[in-house]
């Protein structure tokens, strides 16, 4: 992860335009996207200030694997 890169659209985004929405105060914004200063010409909508921050360990911890029985 670089967030000090620019960001660089791909067919992805493109086609995310079409189920857009804001970021919404109680929506988790992962720490990268915090990490990153937006630069120069970037399409970047702002977050609101009091969305909650996913950290490295949230991240990590939140997503349990399935255990095959």
């Amino acid at each position: 992860m670089h967030p000090e890169y620019r960001i660089k659209p791909n067919f992805f985004s493109e086609a995310s335009k079409l189920t857009w929405r804001d970021v919404g105060p109680t929506d988790w914004v992962h720490y990268g996207v915090q990490e990153h200063p937006i630069l120069t010409g970037e399409p970047c909508n702002g977050v609101p200030p009091d969305c909650s921050i996913e950290s490295i360990d949230f991240e990590r911890d939140r997503v349990t694997v399935p255990i095959a029985v």
